[in-house]
């Protein structure tokens, strides 16, 4: 051997402790051995940052466990030691698992942070060699699912025992699995036979499945055999239908899932949760798989069309139409009080169509867009057959609290307005303090007196 080797065999020897100073008589006969310098001068390197590690422990565990990963001996370099040097390394494992991982707790707290920094996998073996208990590496199982440490997950999987008593955290594996999209944990969790699992988990995770739009995790479920066979499909397609994934209703219909009628008091439209959800796949998927639960004849069709017109979304809407559902006077009002043009449109138009409103119906969606200050919608309700002449006061009264000087003047163009009436919405005006509108009804008023009466009146109320 050259000066450097022996150099840095002598200072092992003499300044270092234990089970690393019979380093020396660890290395086989140099004689016979094929050791090269290089690989003396790695294997010392390795030995000497062990030790340097030992030393500094008791402060700094996530270093020791880091330098016990990266100068883990490979296979090759054990061949090339003897035993007593071997016997070294598990003495300085053995003083750290004495020293600083004495109770069951600070092995479990090490052990989940060596699995959230991805140490090298001989860290987590080793710390399972010091606690074999099986509530340990059921206790970390949860905690690798939700990281999505698919080695750690392994060599766990691989120490779990089928007692029902951790049944529990099995379920928050998988729970956390699914959660963070890890399909290949969840792929484990299904397959190992020691990982018991509770029908409740199992439908838990196919919900979390079904609203994230998880389609791959579904079919690992519906495929898991016996122990996922009792699982209720519905509570799935409600996840699914209100956040807009139709891939996912469609396989649960093909896969036996049923969709029942309506019940008033349990409020499971789905097609309605479609229409929310601004979903036109989802709408069209729910009227070509049920039609005799969603379809315009039923009272299901009914609401989530309702839902459809007072959300704005002519895309919806136009599904709808499509499909057969004809306007009533129900949703003509609600757009025109809403001030949705675009939909009173498309509504009335297609009512034109098919099934023409009466003249009561469109007078009475012209009310509310006056009442409400619409102007707009009001001007297309007449000119689709609305007549201006049996418009109440109350409403005209409303338009002119609401401030909306286009809907007072579309009034006063297409109906006779009394003084009685005039003298009313002068008043509100002038306590609205809306001055466009007072000054437009003051150019109207004929007599002063009454413009002075008015301001007269709110002063008073002052």
């Amino acid at each position: 051997m050259n000066d450097t080797a022996l150099g840095s065999l002598t200072l092992i020897r003499y300044q270092r402790w234990g089970g690393f100073a019979a380093v020396v008589g660890a290395l086989p006969d140099y004689e016979d051995a094929c050791i090269s310098d290089a690989d003396l001068a790695q294997l010392f390197n390795k030995l000497q940052r062990l030790d340097d590690a030992c030393v500094a422990c008791h402060g700094e565990i996530t270093h020791v466990m880091q330098v016990l990963a990266e100068c883990k001996f490979t296979s090759e370099e054990q061949n090339k030691l003897n035993s007593p040097l071997l016997d070294g390394l598990v003495a300085f494992q053995g003083r750290l698992s004495t020293s600083v991982l004495r109770a069951h707790d600070q092995r479990l707290q090490c052990a989940e942070q060596a699995i959230a920094e991805n140490m090298h996998s001989s860290v987590l073996f080793w710390l399972m060699e010091l606690d074999t208990s099986d509530n340990f590496a059921h206790s970390l199982l949860p905690f690798a699912a939700q990281l999505g440490r698919e080695v750690a997950m392994q060599m766990l999987l691989d120490r779990c025992s089928a007692a029902i008593a951790y049944v529990g955290l099995n379920g928050m594996a998988i729970s956390r699995a699914v959660s963070n999209r890890h399909d290949t944990i969840v792929r484990m969790l299904l397959q190992h036979s020691s990982i018991q699992l509770q029908p409740w988990h199992l439908q838990h995770c196919l919900e979390v499945a079904a609203q994230s739009g998880q389609i791959s995790v579904l079919v690992m479920l519906l495929d898991g055999g016996p122990r996922c066979s009792g699982l209720d499909l519905r509570k799935a397609i409600s996840q699914a239908c209100a956040h807009g994934h139709a891939d996912i209703v469609d396989l649960l219909l093909d896969r036996g899932a049923q969709l029942q009628p309506v019940v008033a008091y349990v409020r499971d439209n789905l097609l309605d949760m479609a229409c929310s959800s601004h979903s036109v796949p989802m709408v069209k998927l729910l009227l070509r798989r049920a039609p005799d639960v969603y379809g315009a004849g039923t009272g299901a069709g009914l609401e989530a069309f309702h839902t459809a017109v007072t959300l704005n979304d002519l895309n919806v809407l136009a599904a709808l139409l499509d499909a057969g559902f004809v306007p009533d006077s129900i949703s003509i009002e609600s757009a025109a009080r809403l001030g949705l043009t675009e939909v009173l449109q498309a509504l009335l138009t297609n009512s034109a169509q098919h099934a023409p409103l009466g003249v009561a119906d469109l007078n009475t969606a012209l009310a509310a867009a006056v009442q409400y200050g619409c102007s707009d919608t009001a001007l297309l309700l007449l000119q689709f057959g609305a007549e201006m002449t049996s418009l109440r006061s109350a409403a005209v009264y409303d338009a002119v609290c609401m401030d909306s000087l286009p809907t007072v003047q579309l009034v006063f163009q297409h109906r006779e307005i009394t003084s009685a009436e005039l003298d009313r919405m002068l008043l509100l005006s002038v306590s609205s303090g809306s001055v466009e509108l007072t000054n437009m009804l003051v150019d109207r008023c004929p007599d002063i007196s009454v413009v002075v009466d008015a301001v007269g009146a709110v002063v008073n109320n002052l």
